[in-house]
């Protein structure tokens, strides 16, 4: 007799696959979420931070060779000497000047102080602080637009860097022209019947309202995956409606293609109401 708590559909090859997709799917998005995390840590590091610290490391070589106090700290010894031109007699290469002998100290001392990487990323962090404070003014936006204008020139640039412009925007929501979404609706689009998630934008162009004679609706319908493209509509007031979820999740239910539904709009499976309401046999 199996002992109390066993659990005979765990011997079975189909209650051992239905355990392990559910563990997969408990753990899976935490993974992601660690492997995006670190994905974007070891970019920031190497590509902005790295080259920061570097160059930091340079401008402290540099000072100690001007700075006598700083020289003297890093000033190699006559045994750090005296080991070095016997290992380079050794290997048939010219001795290490003074200079590479103090480049490497610092270097050693450098790795070996906790927390001083760090510095690269906070110069970095300060450095777009400072940006985004200089672009928030008159002469940053001319300049910035100038920038713009001379990328837009460059044959390879200028097929890459709108579209990158448009997906950091959405993202982020920055620049002059991000879009806002007011709120998530569902129209009736592209025909009487098939409905559609997008978000509203806005009130519609003067044009339109006085063509229509109504109020009128601006709605942003994105495209699945992508929820940076899509296509732009104008309806009356009436034909909006609004849906019980946030703009976030809209777009996690865009993105997903309708895979991830908030539970305020959440309804039963496609083929459960049907089943429970066939009557017993």
């Amino acid at each position: 007799m199996p002992f109390e708590g066993y659990d005979r559909n765990m011997s079975k090859p189909a209650g051992m696959k239905s355990r392990f997709v559910r563990g997969i799917a408990a753990l899976l998005p935490t993974l992601l979420t660690i492997w995006v995390v670190s994905t974007v840590w070891r970019f920031t590091f190497d590509t902005i931070a790295a080259p920061i610290n570097a160059s930091i490391r340079e401008a402290v070589i540099w000072t100690a060779d001007v700075l006598p106090p700083l020289r003297d700290a890093f000033q190699p010894s006559e045994e750090q000497m005296q080991l070095a031109i016997t290992r380079a007699d050794t290997r048939g290469e010219a001795p290490p000047t003074t200079t590479e002998l103090l480049t490497q100290n610092i270097d050693e001392w450098w790795s070996n102080q906790f927390g001083l990487d760090l510095i690269g990323l906070l110069v970095a962090l300060l450095g777009i602080a400072l940006l985004g404070t200089f672009l928030q003014g008159m002469l940053g936006r001319w300049v910035w637009r100038r920038f713009e204008v001379f990328l837009a020139r460059l044959p390879i640039v200028r097929a890459i860097y709108p579209s990158a412009k448009q997906l950091v925007d959405f993202v982020l929501g920055g620049g002059e022209r991000a879009m806002q979404f007011e709120r998530p609706v569902v129209i009736e689009y592209p025909r009487p019947g098939i409905w559609s998630l997008g978000f509203a934008t806005g009130s519609s162009l003067q044009t339109v309202r006085n063509l229509a004679q109504t109020d009128m609706v601006t709605v942003f319908i994105p495209n699945s995956p992508t929820p940076f493209t899509g296509f732009t509509v104008n309806l009356p007031k009436a034909e909006v409606h609004e849906v019980n979820m946030s703009v976030d999740e809209a777009i996690r239910f865009t993105i997903s293609g309708g895979v991830i539904v908030p539970e305020t709009e959440s309804s039963a499976p496609l083929g459960a109401e049907s089943a429970d309401s066939k009557p017993a046999s």
